[in-house]
Formats: C-alpha cells, sequence, structure tokens
C-alpha cells in the first residue's frame, strides 16, 4: 500500500500565518514542534514505510517540503512536483499514473490519498481507518472515508450512504454540497450522513478506469507524461483543466463506497478550528507566544515574536506575526479568505510570503522593500551553501554580520570575515557558502528596477531545484521546440558550435523596463523575435484581462515603423491579443508613432503598442506599450505590465490564433482611415497664423515615417515650398544614406544640406524612423547652415507659441510648460516673461504625458507646450507624447512668421539670448567597465561635488533621496518628483551639471549646461565646468 500525500494548498484560511506561498500544512500549531505537515507524515509512518510515501505539491513548495522533511530525517520520500496550481482531479491522477508506471504487471497498488493539512488524534484510530479502507479499496475499488458529525457544521460537505455492502462499507447515495445550518441540523439528526473527509483510499488500476471514462481527457494526458525523466511534465501537466476530484469523478460514478470513520478528525479550516482542537487554559483561552491577557476569555491568541497585550478581550481570534496582525471574532474566522482575497486583489506581500523565508541552505529575512532596493538578512547552515546563480535585473552589496563567508563572484574566490563587504554586479555568476561550524549571517542589499525572488539562473544546485535555465539549456529548449519556425531553427543550427554567440542569445533575456522592450533582431532571448514580442503581448493580455471587467469592450491598437520585422512583429502581437479575446486594431501600413498616441485615446482602447526601435542602428527593434492615456506606459501601470509579462512562459503560456480565426472572429480589425484624417485635422487646428511670404523648407524623414504626414502638411499650410529629399523618402529598413537614422546626428543632415544649399532653403527639418523627434538647420546671414540643438528649439517654440497667444489674447492665466530636469532654463525664462509657470519633470517624455494627465485631474493648469533636450516636443493635448508632426508643422510656421517681419530664427534666438542669458549645453555618455563603476561615481559625487573657480554651488538636487538642498542658506526642502538615481548641482548663476547612470547599461550620463552674458563667456564656463567634471572622473579611477 502507498499512500499519497496532497500539499498543495493557498494559504488564505489563516492568515496571518499561512500566505499563498506557505500554506496552512507548514505552519505549527501543536505543542510538540511539528507542522499539520509534518505531523500528517508521522501518522503515515505507523502503517506505510517511508519509501511508499509519495507527495504531489507545486514545484514553488519544494523548499518547505525538502526543509521539513529533512528536520524529520527522512530521504526515501517521493516528491511528484506540480508545475501548475491546479485542483485535485490532475493531481491525484498524477500520482496513480505514476505508480501504475512503476508497478509490475502482475501488482494491483492500492494508494491512500490524504491530505497533508488534517488534524487526526490518536493515531492507532487513524491506522486502523486505514487498514479497513485498504480492504474495502481491494473488495470495491474506490473508497472515501466520511466523518460522523457531532455538530451541524455549514463548513464541510456530506456524504448520504447507501446500501449497506459489509459490517464497515456502504455504497455512496450521493453527495451534497456545503448546506445553511438548517440544513445541516437535518442532517445530524439522520445517522446516514457523514461529513466528507476529503480522505480516500484507491485501487489505482480501478481509479484509472475511473479517469478514462469521466474524465478522459486528463487520463490521454496522464498518459504522454514520462514518468521516468518527468521530461514533458510542464507541458503536459499545465494544459490540464482545473477539477475536483469529487466533481470530476465521484459525483458522477455509481462505484464510490464510502466508510464511516469515527475519529477525533479536523481539516481546521478556519481559526475557531484551531481554537477548538486546542488545549486551553482555565479561562478557556489558547495563548502561545508572547501573550499577556487580564479578564480574557474563550480568545485564541498567537504571537511568536511581539508582545501583544489583551484586556477584557471575550471569543476572539488575535495572531500576530512579523508583518501583519489579525483580529476578529471567532465566530467570523471563516471571512479571513475574503480578507486574503482583498490583499492578494491589491498585491499585498503580506498575503504571499513571510519576511523570513526558508531554504534548504537556511533563510531570508527581508527587512526593507522598497521600489528600488530590498535589504535581507541571510542565515547559511555551516557546511551550506546557495546555489550558483546570476541576476538579471539587480546587483547586491553584502555585509558580513556574523561567521566568515566563501564568496564566489564570475570564478573568483574570496573569503570574507565578519565586518567585511563585497559587491556583486548585475549578471555576474556567485555563490555563497559557508566554510565554517558556525552559522553565518549576511546583511544583503538589492538595488535594481526588479526585485522579484523569480529574477535567478541558476547554474549549478547541490538541491536539485529547477531554478531558470543556464544558456545551453535555453538554446537546447529552443533547438527541439515544436512551436520556433524553420527560418529561426536554421538561425540556431548556425550558432549551435559556438558556444559565445549562445551566451550571448540566450544568457541573459531583454527585460521589459519602463522603455519597452528594445534589441537586436533574431533568435534568442536576448533578441528581438516574434517569440519575444508574443510572450510580451500575452502579459500585456493577462494584465488587461484581470484588470478589466469580463463583458467590457476590450481592444488594443497597433502601429509600426518602417524596420526589418515590424509588420511580422505587430501581426504576431495583434494574434496574441485576439487569442486572449481582446480586439486587436491594426494600421495597414507604417505609421508614425505619435498617432499611436492619438489612436489610443480616439478609440478608447485599453492600450496600444508601438513596434519601434526609434533612431537606433538598422538592426534593433524594439517595442513600446501605451496606457489608456495615450501616454507611454508609466508606474503603476507598467511595473504591473512587466510584472504580468514577467510571469509569462515564452512557449507555454503564450496563447496566438490564426489571421483567419481572428478575422472571423471579430478581434482583428485594419484601424480606419478616418484615424488620419482626424488626426490631421487637430494638427492643422495648433495653427497660430497665416504667413503669405513664401518660405523654402527641404525635408528629410530618414527612411522612416515622417514622410506619412510631414510633406503633406507642409504642402497644405500654402507658405511652404518643399524639396524633399527623395532618396531618403523611400522607407528603407537599412537606412542607407546615414550612419545612424538620428536628427540629433550632424551626419544625418548630409544629403539634406546639400539640397538646401542648391536650393537656398530657409529651413532644413529631418526626422526619426517613427517620426517622434526633429531636428532642424537654419540659414544665417552668410547662406551657412547651423544645427539647432533640442534645448534652442524647445526655446524658439515657446517664445514664438506663448507670443502668438498672447497678441490673440488667448494666453491663459493659469498655462505652464514643461520640461525636463536635464532641459536648460532658457525656455523656463521665456515663459516667466509671459507670466506661464513652467513644471519640470524626470528625464523621458512619458513623465510629461503624465504631467498633462495630472494637470486634467486637479485642474490646475493648462498644458501649452512641453519639451525635452533630446529633440522632443508637443503642443496640443490630443497626442500624449512627443510629435515631429506637429513639430515640424509649427516650425515652418514659426519660421515663415518670423521671417515675414525680416528675421530668421538665428536671429529670434540672439535676441532671446540678449534678454535672458547665453546658454551652452553638452551631454557627455561614459562608458564603464561595468554597472558597480556607475554607484562608485555617484557616490563620490554625491560624497563631494567638484569645485570650479568662480562658480559657487548653490543648490544640491538629490533625486533619489527626494531632497534639495540650499548649500548657501543650509535649508532643505522636499523634491516632488518620482524616486530617480539623479544628481543635480546648480550654482548661482544658473549653470549646472547633472549626472544619471542608465540603470540597465554600464554606462553613465553627465549634463552640462552653462550660462553667460555673452557666447564666449557660456563656451569658457562649458569649457570649464566639462574639463573639471572630467578630471573628477579620472581621479575617482573611471
Amino acid at each position: 500500500m502507498y499512500a499519497v500525500i496532497l500539499a498543495g494548498g493557498s494559504g488564505t484560511r489563516l492568515w496571518p500565518l499561512s500566505r499563498l506561498q506557505f500554506p496552512k500544512q507548514f505552519i505549527n500549531l501543536t505543542d510538540n514542534g511539528n507542522s499539520l505537515f509534518q505531523e500528517t507524515i508521522a501518522r503515515v509512518k505507523t502503517v506505510i514505510p517511508e519509501n511508499r510515501i509519495i507527495i504531489v505539491a507545486h514545484s514553488e513548495q519544494e523548499d518547505d517540503i525538502k526543509y521539513q522533511l529533512d528536520q524529520m530525517g527522512l530521504k526515501e520520500v517521493t516528491l511528484l512536483k506540480e508545475t501548475r496550481a491546479l485542483n485535485t482531479a490532475p493531481a491525484i491522477g498524477l500520482a496513480a499514473r505514476y505508480l501504475a508506471s512503476i508497478s509490475a504487471e502482475d501488482e494491483d497498488p492500492i494508494m491512500a490519498v490524504l491530505p497533508s493539512d488534517h488534524v487526526i488524534t490518536p493515531r492507532q484510530d487513524f491506522a486502523e481507518i486505514i487498514d479497513k479502507g485498504r480492504r474495502a479499496a481491494a473488495a470495491y475499488g474506490l473508497v472515501t472515508f466520511g466523518i460522523k458529525p457531532d455538530h451541524p457544521a455549514t463548513g464541510y460537505g456530506y456524504i448520504l450512504c447507501g446500501r449497506q455492502l459489509d459490517e464497515r462499507t456502504f455504497k455512496v447515495e450521493k453527495f451534497v454540497e456545503k448546506p445553511e445550518l438548517a440544513l445541516a441540523e437535518e442532517y445530524i439528526k439522520d445517522k446516514r450522513y457523514l461529513w466528507n473527509s476529503g480522505m480516500f483510499v484507491f485501487n489505482v488500476r480501478e481509479l484509472m478506469a475511473q479517469y478514462r471514462r469521466y474524465l478522459p481527457a486528463l487520463a490521454a494526458g496522464l498518459d504522454k507524461i514520462d514518468y521516468r525523466h518527468f521530461s514533458n511534465l510542464e507541458q503536459v501537466y499545465n494544459s490540464f483543466d482545473s477539477v475536483s476530484i469529487d466533481y470530476g469523478l465521484l459525483e458522477k460514478t455509481t462505484d464510490a463506497v464510502v466508510v464511516p470513520a469515527d475519529i477525533n478528525w479536523s481539516d481546521v479550516g478556519s481559526w475557531d478550528a484551531v481554537y477548538k482542537i486546542s488545549p486551553k487554559d482555565a479561562d478557556g483561552n489558547c495563548l502561545r507566544g508572547r501573550i499577556i491577557s487580564v479578564d480574557t476569555h474563550n480568545t485564541l491568541a498567537f504571537s511568536p515574536k511581539h508582545l501583544v497585550g489583551l484586556i477584557g478581550v471575550e471569543d476572539t481570534v488575535v495572531i500576530a506575526t512579523e508583518d501583519a496582525v489579525l483580529v476578529c471574532p471567532r465566530e467570523k474566522s471563516q471571512e479571513v479568505k475574503s480578507l486574503v482575497d482583498r490583499l492578494e486583489a491589491e498585491g499585498a506581500p503580506e498575503c504571499i510570503v513571510h519576511p523570513t523565508v526558508h531554504r534548504p541552505w537556511g533563510s531570508f529575512t527581508v527587512l526593507a522593500d522598497q521600489d528600488t532596493y530590498k535589504v535581507k538578512k541571510i542565515a547559511v547552515n555551516p557546511g551550506s551553501r546557495l546555489s550558483l546563480q546570476s541576476h538579471r535585473r539587480r546587483s547586491e552589496h553584502w555585509l558580513v554580520a556574523g561567521g566568515q563567508a566563501l564568496v564566489t563572484v564570475n570564478g573568483e574566490k574570496k573569503l570574507l570575515p565578519e565586518g567585511t563587504h563585497i559587491f556583486i554586479p548585475v549578471n555576474a555568476r556567485h555563490r555563497l557558502e559557508n566554510p565554517g561550524k558556525e552559522p553565518l549571517e549576511i546583511i544583503e542589499i538589492q538595488q535594481g528596477d526588479y526585485l522579484g525572488e523569480d529574477d535567478i539562473v541558476r547554474y549549478e544546485d547541490d538541491y536539485g531545484r529547477s531554478g531558470s535555465k543556464t544558456p545551453e539549456q535555453a538554446y537546447r529548449q529552443w533547438l527541439d521546440s515544436e512551436l520556433i519556425d524553420p527560418a529561426t531553427k536554421q538561425e540556431l543550427l548556425e550558432i549551435e558550435n559556438n558556444p559565445t554567440a549562445i551566451r550571448e542569445r540566450f544568457g541573459s533575456e531583454l527585460v521589459f523596463g519602463t522603455g519597452g522592450l528594445r534589441g537586436i533582431i533574431g533568435a534568442g532571448l536576448n533578441r528581438m523575435n516574434i517569440y519575444v514580442v508574443r510572450r510580451a503581448t500575452q502579459g500585456l493580455a493577462d494584465y488587461i484581462n484581470k484588470h478589466y471587467p469580463k463583458n467590457s469592450r476590450k481592444q488594443v491598437v497597433i502601429a509600426y515603423d518602417t524596420r526589418h520585422c515590424s509588420r511580422e512583429f505587430a501581426q504576431a502581437a495583434a494574434l496574441v491579443l485576439a487569442a486572449n479575446g481582446i480586439k486587436a486594431l491594426i494600421f495597414d501600413d507604417a505609421r508614425p508613432t505619435p498617432l499611436l498616441s492619438f489612436a489610443v485615446r480616439e478609440l478608447k482602447c485599453a492600450a496600444g503598442i508601438v513596434i519601434t526601435a526609434s533612431h537606433n542602428p538598422p538592426q534593433y527593434n524594439g517595442y513600446k506599450v501605451y496606457g489608456p492615456d495615450g501616454g507611454q506606459a508609466v508606474s503603476p501601470f507598467i511595473d504591473q505590465v512587466a510584472e504580468a509579462i514577467a510571469a509569462v512562459d515564452i512557449f507555454r503560456d503564450v496563447r496566438t490564433i490564426s489571421q483567419q480565426e481572428a478575422e472571423a472572429r471579430g478581434l482583428l480589425e485594419t484601424v480606419s482611415p478616418r484615424i488620419d484624417e482626424l488626426y490631421l485635422a487637430q494638427v492643422a487646428s495648433l495653427s497660430l497664423s497665416r504667413p503669405k511670404q513664401k518660405l523654402k523648407v527641404v525635408f528629410s524623414p530618414l527612411h522612416g515615417t515622417g514622410s506619412c504626414f510631414i510633406p503633406e502638411l507642409l504642402k497644405q499650410s500654402g507658405y511652404v515650398d518643399l524639396f524633399p529629399v527623395e532618396a531618403q523618402m523611400v522607407a528603407d529598413a537599412d537606412f542607407p544614406t546615414v550612419r545612424v537614422p538620428n536628427p540629433e546626428d550632424r551626419q544625418s543632415f548630409a544629403m539634406a544640406l546639400d539640397l538646401a544649399v542648391q536650393k537656398k532653403a530657409d529651413l532644413v527639418m529631418a526626422t526619426d524612423p517613427d517620426c517622434d523627434r526633429l531636428g532642424c538647420a537654419v540659414k544665417d546671414e552668410r547662406g551657412d547652415y547651423h544645427l539647432l540643438t533640442g534645448n534652442q528649439i524647445g526655446a524658439l517654440l515657446v517664445e514664438y507659441l506663448l507670443g502668438r497667444l498672447k497678441e490673440k489674447g488667448e494666453l491663459p492665466p493659469n498655462g505652464a510648460i514643461i520640461k525636463t530636469i536635464v532641459s536648460n532654463e532658457l525656455g523656463m525664462k521665456i515663459a516667466a516673461s509671459y507670466g506661464i509657470e513652467t513644471v519640470e519633470t524626470l528625464t523621458g517624455f512619458k513623465f510629461i504625458g503624465e504631467k498633462i494627465k495630472e494637470f486634467e485631474a486637479t485642474n490646475s493648469f493648462d498644458f501649452l507646450f512641453g519639451y525635452e533636450e533630446s529633440y522632443g516636443y508637443l503642443a496640443g493635448t490630443f497626442v500624449r507624447d512627443k510629435d515631429a508632426n506637429i513639430a515640424g508643422l509649427l516650425m515652418a510656421e514659426m519660421a515663415a512668421y518670423y521671417k515675414e517681419r525680416g528675421q530668421s530664427l538665428l536671429q529670434v534666438l540672439e535676441n532671446l539670448h540678449q534678454r535672458f542669458g547665453y546658454f551652452k549645453d553638452e551631454l557627455i555618455s561614459l562608458e564603464l567597465k561595468d554597472e558597480a563603476t556607475a554607484d562608485k561615481l555617484m557616490a563620490a559625487f554625491d560624497r563631494q561635488p567638484p569645485q570650479i573657480e568662480g562658480m559657487q554651488i548653490a543648490e544640491k538636487r538629490d533625486y533619489y533621496r527626494g531632497i534639495s538642498r540650499d548649500t548657501i542658506n543650509s535649508t532643505t526642502r522636499k523634491l516632488t518628483l518620482p524616486r530617480s538615481k539623479v544628481l543635480y548641482y546648480r550654482f548661482s548663476d544658473d549653470s549646472w551639471f547633472c549626472i544619471r547612470p542608465s540603470g540597465t547599461e554600464p554606462i553613465i550620463k553627465f549634463y552640462l549646461s552653462a550660462v553667460g552674458a555673452n557666447n564666449k563667456e557660456a563656451e569658457d564656463k562649458l569649457t570649464k565646468l566639462k574639463n573639471t567634471v572630467m578630471e573628477s572622473c579620472k581621479l575617482i579611477h573611471v
């Protein structure tokens, strides 16, 4: 006879001691120190040997199970790991089919199926009923145990006994759902009704025959599993439906029998049930832990760590853990589950896991958990070690608090005594080991944009935990998968004998961050391909289906640019959405990114997707998500989407359908041309002038989507003589005429400037491939062309828009412009001269879009214009991202307006400098050897900024700590922007420099801005500032 112990569970009924990842069977509710799980094992061992005990549990509970078995000294128990939390029919079927596979043909195995979280006393009574069940199963096949009720319970199902078969066995007449109290009171009067215990004994061969009759799809799947190596368990098991054995089989069969059991039994389904089975003091209290009570009666109180005082408490449950407290009447303790449901819906970590988590090597306790850092205390048992592992999205600092640590980092071993520390960079292979005879304790500080326990790749592990795959394993999984298309398989075969290429493609994965996905096109986890796109879209679909009502109108609009594979990636995303019941609206051809923002708002979509890699080189592509407001996704939306994506297995969890099926189901449509028309009308409505004098304009879309609308907008204006760069008007994913398709790069203007000289153009404009950035060059009095910086374009547009609105009497009293903190102050000074407020955001246009949304929600400001130094601009609120179509029209209109008044844009800019100061700016990006060096630089500049002769630091802003300090008056104020790793130093003359690490690669950026009374003074200050900052970097050994 075998025992199958079901050790799954949701961890909801005994919260806060139980958690979703630490269900009640692992809790110690007894005075002997054993958990319910350990008590079950000990009880079973009195009748069934260790090597015939099989545990079925979810793979996430493997560590807790092994830890508790190790405490009992048990090494021969079999563990079958569910890859997905399903109900009892799949779990019991898995165990039965496994036993059938290992049994001899002439053997007729019998198995007892027992929950791991019941209390049964005494053990000899348990042994007797198991023996009765064994004999009944040998005679009848399917046996369930019914408990003789001693009160009208409404928390249990019931079994109605039918015809008596022998002195201990009855036919099951029917199973009855949990009744209302009145009906339960009737049942207890009828001796034929028994509580359904959820305990069974089965003849394995008879059970499988019943599965094939009543659960044929499940039985067929169970037959496919490789029970020797379990190589396909995940793929097969995850295809099963969740169904209980009662509902799926026992309620349908006529062959089930019941053995009445008159024993002390409880399924411990509530805290009141715990109270009833627990020993009590003279006042009827069960008090465990640090409890002091006065005038307290009939109360259950647990507090293993914190001191709890009770005065005048009656019939109450009080449970205190390290991070949560539950107080409720005993009679209401069944409702704890509803409270946990609310916590789960809110994403509260207190319902998922305890601060202290046990592992086979020891334990860890979470001391602090914030968005960008987490602090743990890690305890390692003597002689134990953690797996050799790496993390894709976080670095770690370790301080040895007690004992000594043997640390391995990228193959180098170091013995660290107490009081020493070490830094573990992102993606470094590392291991922690306790080589001594005393416990090892370290304090670990994690930093990164994602700090989940699932961000781990295990390369070696002493405990056989599966973890994430090595690059070689991931490569082989792709190569062997039936889902991979032939072209991708051929690409993979070409690197089969190239370990370096395999590590590059599979050693890490493209991480969905705040900017979405972006990477080189190709096969692998660290490349852009349809499989990576499908996975990201499945995560987005999971988020939408979770947060939107089931029958609501859910749709997502998708745009794409002219890059390689953009159309294919967009189509792949659309078909995943359709497979998840979400309508996909896709443009018929390449379109600018800002049109996607407009379409999300106009079509009232749940989200938007755009396939683009902006101005990156030709071998790149990307994937960005937009929120329902039309803005680039920001927190908390983007964090929740990223979390949903991280939970998706790239093959197992992704759903997709054919284009034909999607269209037939009404879940795939082409976006109507009407959206283009509405958008163009809105762009045209932003015009503030109708110049009559002609303006000669040269334009290039750099082979991208700028050709869609800008030529039409400029021609319709009536004042533009347009000269397109014909060779660059052609959509070409290789961008053959430029080094990179970036309008910030002067080389990208080469062909346009040649044409401008030929045509004597007044204005030269170019856009990046997705047409959200705009670069410009203007002609001076001598006929030479000067490229304007992003700051200069932004300042000119601020002056033009505010000036024209004032002339028309349309300047709102609560108007505001928005700029990023790394854009210079010229635009702000211009705005102030018009009585207009300037609001600053962190770097990134998504924050400008978010701020516009805030303006509307609070009715605080009227948005007039937003810009960033990296060539992004926006007027109007019908788009919530930078828009080169809008900027292109307004630039041409502005140039024509001032030309008509005898001024060039350079002359207008000079006038602004004379009024508000001369500004010179530079951006320096330093490539470092690792991200630890970036942290080192940030720390050094934080401690001591460089001292520059003749320039006094007036303000230090630490956006990570959220504090601004006036260094002259020694006062501080709180910063209201989200926390970010940014240091900003402003000098008394309003010059400044700002430091910002990349966060995703070993790069640190220095933004420098100098202000002078004239051009030369500003240039000299910038040179001095740049040289001093770079010299400081050298002194820090960068």
